[in-house]
């Protein structure tokens, strides 16, 4: 699979709470890494999408 860049803008209050979660979840308690941002982003993304899809599935 290729790996595409997607960058976007947020509010502040959404991009803090998305890193509180990720140093809420790391051991012990540190910044994340770059590939724990990734990866998290990534599942974001995912799980937004099966929503929307299954969303749509039912209004069908």
């Amino acid at each position: 699979m290729t790996n595409k860049k997607l960058t976007v803008e947020i509010p502040e209050e959404l991009f803090n709470r998305f890193f509180a979660y990720l140093i809420s979840q790391s051991e012990p308690r540190r910044n994340p890494t770059f590939q724990e941002v990734n990866a998290a982003a990534e599942e974001a993304l995912t799980r937004w999408l099966d929503q929307a899809k299954k969303a749509a599935a039912e209004k069908d």
